[in-house]
């Protein structure tokens, strides 16, 4: 995809990753299609898109391997395949929640996903491209079988928590490719290691950081995560709560809570710099996430980094968080209505009041697992390139 190529790239997903292996020694660049931008970095080579479909293009680079952010999407199998040919060892990153056809967990997808897809349905194109994809998953198999022909060309095929690799695995046996299904392994996003727990004394604060701009409510979900705050805050009057993110400023006001009650303890802030976020999650206690569906949400892996627990709703479409809520480190909801999601926070801040949350092992834990040089440490031995 020909994003743009500045710093604010290269502190997430792709990007980050590149820097992930530059601080193990590697040489790294990150590889986008298109012309150069205004802002773009020495650390990205932009090349015509029909470049990423030429094995010769590949082979000229003589690299040791590849991380291809395509999602195993069928349109760009062809770069996969000029990966193959040029005979460079590469991993495709699934940027899901596993959910990706019917076949993946059929209850689960018809409980969850069509759902949220549907919800999201709200013009003519969307509601088009919902009915081809339901369409599709009830026999056709067009998009799933596509899928697997990546995982052919693939070395390695990894999902981005364990129980959405579990369902890319179920996918493939479900088409009796077992053998595909032994590629899958779980490789989340990289997070920068500015996200780390720094001591200082926590407090009692529920934070919440992602998009909240309107084309944005279907997946975030910003009435139910105000109407949970309300109903907590007003159960835990030593407590408070801050929204940060684009819109953020705007939210209550524009769902019509700007006066409801209790939420005067809830700060709104808009979109900061990520170095900026840290000082918020290392006093924070728990982040709070209310979205219908995510892959990996990189807030939510920021927020055990800084030591803080985490709570979510609980659906298929949100598998990320069946992950950030094993170890002690937060609790998923009953459901996805806000009154569950706001007995969770209850449950939660009763959890750091018992001293049943410690902030430092929080951090310590998913700072090996998620900080940018760890991840790709993983993915070279994935790949049996030397770390």
């Amino acid at each position: 995809m020909p994003f743009g190529g500045d710093e604010r790239f290269f502190t997430r997903d792709s990007g980050l990753f590149s820097r992930g292996l530059r601080r193990l020694g590697h040489e790294s660049m990150a590889v986008m299609p298109g012309s150069p931008q205004a802002g773009d970095l020495q650390e990205l080579l932009r090349v015509p898109y029909k470049n990423l479909e030429s094995p010769e293009f590949w082979r000229e680079l003589r690299l040791d391997g590849v991380i291809l952010y395509s999602w195993a999407a069928p349109r760009y199998l062809p770069i996969a395949r000029a990966i193959e040919t040029a005979g460079i060892p590469f991993l495709v990153n699934v940027d899901s929640c596993g959910l990706v056809s019917r076949p993946a967990n059929p209850q689960l997808w018809w409980r969850d996903l069509v759902p949220y897809l549907m919800r999201k349905a709200d013009s003519p194109m969307e509601a088009a491209r919902f009915v081809a994809q339901v369409v599709d998953n009830l026999g056709i198999h067009r998009v799933a079988r596509g899928r697997l022909k990546t995982y052919e060309a693939a070395t390695v095929v990894c999902g981005v928590s364990p129980m959405a690799s579990q369902w890319l695995r179920n996918e493939a046996i479900h088409f009796g490719r077992e053998d595909l299904s032994a590629k899958v392994h779980y490789l989340p996003h990289p997070q920068m290691d500015v996200f780390s727990y720094n001591g200082q004394r926590k407090e009692n604060m529920v934070l919440s950081v992602a998009r909240w701009e309107r084309e944005d409510w279907a997946q975030k979900n910003p009435s139910a995560l105000l109407e949970a705050l309300q109903r907590f805050l007003a159960a835990c009057p030593d407590w408070k709560a801050c929204v940060i993110g684009s819109g953020a400023s705007q939210l209550a006001k524009r769902l019509g809570k700007a006066q409801a009650p209790h939420l005067e303890r809830c700060e709104f802030m808009d979109f900061i710099q990520p170095d900026q976020l840290v000082p918020f999650f290392c006093k924070a206690k728990i982040g709070f996430w209310s979205s219908r569906s995510e892959g990996q949400i990189g807030a939510g892996a920021q927020a055990l980094c800084c030591g803080c627990s985490v709570v979510s709703g609980n659906a298929g479409t949100l598998s990320c968080f069946h992950h950030y809520t094993s170890r002690e480190s937060g609790r998923l909801a009953a459901g996805m209505k806000a009154g569950a999601m706001a007995e969770a926070l209850m449950l939660e801040a009763q959890a750091w009041e018992a001293g049943e949350r410690d902030a430092h092992r929080i951090s310590s834990i998913w700072c090996d697992e998620f900080h940018a040089d760890a991840v790709a440490d993983r993915a070279l031995r994935l790949l049996k390139i030397a770390g």
